[in-house]
């Protein structure tokens, strides 16, 4: 058994963006700033267990450098390539959990090869992605849809690698997927048993270990009412069955747990994961 985080590029947003209405004077305490801008990391995972090879996210990949140039993106990797500096050949992976369809989060999942022709990453991997989030992603709205691309997961269609989930569920012996709204409609939480500990995989539910306080929410949200709950009620879990949290974006704070004082959310310890930088 093993899991690795591992950082496949970094951007940078405005703190507008991902912190929304708190004024830079105050997120900045919490978080890196380089001016008024965020360095953030696109945070992938890979767990080896029970026989399976799971990839979790797979980060904007490299086949549109020049359309993600507006967001300085830099040290951007193949997937494929940082899973080989595993051991692990694209082809032995077994499953991808998308936390959802936003090109940072699985533009790695296909490639081009010569003449322009779209490839597949990880060509025998089971793509779990909720039914809500495939759905939502057919017809975004105008606030998100710049966010979709389907050349990045429409060949996983024509190739039937899409697994859609429906509600909460256990799709392997320790592997649970959780369903939660509010930045996108399905978003998927992986939570992963491994030597008797919680891992779970936050996504962009809470993109930064800064984005514990309720009311931190990113301008991308598309619906932040229901981001403030469903933040909650991730924290709750993560206090109860006393989760390592892992982020999708934060550049530093790699791994934490967390616990609750009055109202609030704060971190408890930073933990120590394996981590892989190409």
């Amino acid at each position: 058994m093993q899991l690795t985080l591992i950082q496949s590029g970094f951007f940078y947003c405005t703190g507008g963006a991902m912190f929304g209405v708190i004024p830079q004077k105050i997120w900045r305490k919490r978080y890196p700033a380089y001016g008024e801008m965020c360095r953030l990391s696109t945070n992938m995972l890979y767990v080896e267990m029970g026989g399976r090879k799971i990839v979790v996210d797979t980060g904007t990949g490299v086949k549109y450098p020049e359309r993600c140039k507006s967001y300085g993106f830099e040290n951007v990797t193949n997937p494929a390539v940082a899973l080989s500096s595993l051991g692990v050949p694209p082809d032995e992976v077994t499953d991808v959990i998308l936390t959802h369809l936003h090109f940072d989060h699985c533009g790695g999942c296909t490639g081009i090869e010569k003449e322009e022709k779209l490839s597949i990453t990880f060509p025998k991997a089971i793509h779990w992605v909720s039914r809500k989030q495939w759905e939502h992603a057919q017809n975004p709205t105008l606030l998100d849809e710049d966010a979709y691309w389907p050349e990045n997961v429409s060949p996983l269609e024509d190739a039937g690698l899409i697994g859609l989930v429906e509600q909460d569920s256990e799709i392997y012996p320790g592997v649970k997927l959780e369903l939660y709204n509010g930045h996108t409609p399905g978003q998927i939480v992986p939570v992963f048993e491994l030597n008797g500990l919680r891992y779970c995989f936050t996504g962009d539910v809470i993109p930064t270990s800064a984005h514990l306080s309720t009311l931190w929410i990113s301008a991308y949200d598309i619906y932040p009412v229901d981001s403030v709950n469903e933040k909650l009620r991730l924290l709750n879990n993560a206090v109860v069955d006393n989760r390592i949290l892992i982020t999708s974006h934060d550049t530093d704070t790699l791994a934490f747990t967390i616990r609750k004082v009055s109202d609030y959310y704060k971190l408890k310890n930073e933990i120590a994961i394996r981590l892989c930088k190409i």
